[in-house]
């Protein structure tokens, strides 16, 4: 086998990367003592330990250069390493039995991994990163699915508060109106707040507006700017069946509402309206819904709105009823809560 020297120290083996470079001192020696104590040196043993010194900095440069090159091909080695890797990963797909999945089985996995309305009031801010935006984002046959399955993008939860930084939070209008194309029903949860950006807010509600005739379901809480927009939702309400409306307590605004709102009564030729709640907390507006079509009802108000509800809905299961005392009422509480189940004839009743 041939042997190689090296160019630096000299020392000779059969593998350069190996070639020993022998640092033991026998003990007794002179040199011996030099290294292990603090002795000086000789003028006359200066040249050895300068000679030594230059030797073990050639190995080292040796060692370095061996060091180097091994380095460079373990890098190769990682580099192919890994496109084999993703290669192996890539056959191995191709078998995979999510190739297999009927559409409809994936497009019911999917719904599986859509957020509850609470996670996504507690995330607080609108992401591509979660589903079902994100199940757009795996790979082709993923996204068409995912675009084709109606049931995954009704749910539209639009929010405006100031703890919100309107950066992050936002729901850019490009991405809402490609949710609700998707979508065959929608449930809308518009969140308007007098302290947000009301040209902001007045865009994206004029936007859902232009689908109303796919809304179910509604959960609004108004503003003085968004409460006129109601009017042009008249007749077009087909589908709605769950409605919730809720003013924005802290609105600075309440003359404005009264002057050019009198009534919201474009809910009342909702012909599929059953369930409807409201918190008319500052009695700025009168809402007007079919009574005799519903079955379950919810409002915050003065006992004469409650009577006058359940004297002309024969068909209400269940009603949900929050009394607000005038003055005048000699009562120490600030009012009641009622929760009444028609037909069963079951009666609940909590103080507040």
């Amino acid at each position: 086998m041939d042997a190689f020297r090296c160019s630096q120290c000299g020392a000779l083996s059969s593998n350069p990367s190996t070639a020993a470079f022998d640092i033991s001192v026998a003990a007794g020696m002179r040199y011996y003592t030099l290294l292990h104590t603090n002795e000086p040196p000789e003028h006359f043993e200066t040249p050895f330990i300068h000679s030594v010194i230059a030797k073990t900095e050639a190995r080292l440069q040796c060692i370095d250069d061996e060091i180097s090159k091994l380095q460079e091909k373990l890098d190769q080695l990682e580099k192919e390493r890994a496109s084999l890797t993703g290669y192996r990963t890539q056959n191995n797909g191709i078998l995979s039995p999510l190739r297999r999945f009927p559409p409809e089985v994936l497009g019911e996995i999917f719904s599986r991994t859509l957020p509850s309305l609470d996670d996504e009031w507690d995330r607080g801010r609108f992401s591509t990163e979660h589903s079902p935006w994100l199940l757009t984002h795996i790979n082709s046959r993923w996204r068409t699915i995912a675009l084709s399955t109606p049931s995954l993008w009704s749910q539209v939860l639009i929010a405006y508060t100031q703890a919100r930084d309107p950066l992050t939070s936002a729901y850019p209008l490009s991405l809402a109106e490609a949710q609700l194309q998707c979508a065959h029903t929608l449930k809308i949860h518009f969140d308007g707040r007098e302290n947000g950006d009301s040209r902001t807010q007045i865009q994206m509600f004029q936007l859902l507006s232009q689908h109303c005739s796919k809304w179910e379901e509604l959960s609004l809480f108004l503003t003085s700017e968004i409460a006129p927009l109601l009017t042009a939702l008249r007749g077009r309400l087909s589908s709605l069946r769950r409605l919730w409306i809720q003013w924005d307590p802290d609105d600075h605004h309440a003359s404005d509402i009264r002057t050019t709102v009198e009534s919201l009564d474009c809910f009342l030729t909702a012909s599929s309206l059953v369930d409807v709640g409201v918190n008319d907390i500052c009695r700025l507006a009168s809402t007007v819904f079919p009574i005799q079509q519903l079955t379950r009802y919810e409002l915050f108000g003065p006992w004469e709105q409650h009577k006058y509800v359940l004297k002309l809905a024969p068909n209400l299961i269940e009603a949900r009823i929050q009394i607000e005392f005038d003055e005048e009422d000699e009562k120490d509480e600030g009012g009641s809560f009622i929760c009444c189940t028609f037909g069963a004839c079951i009666y609940r009743v909590h103080d507040s």
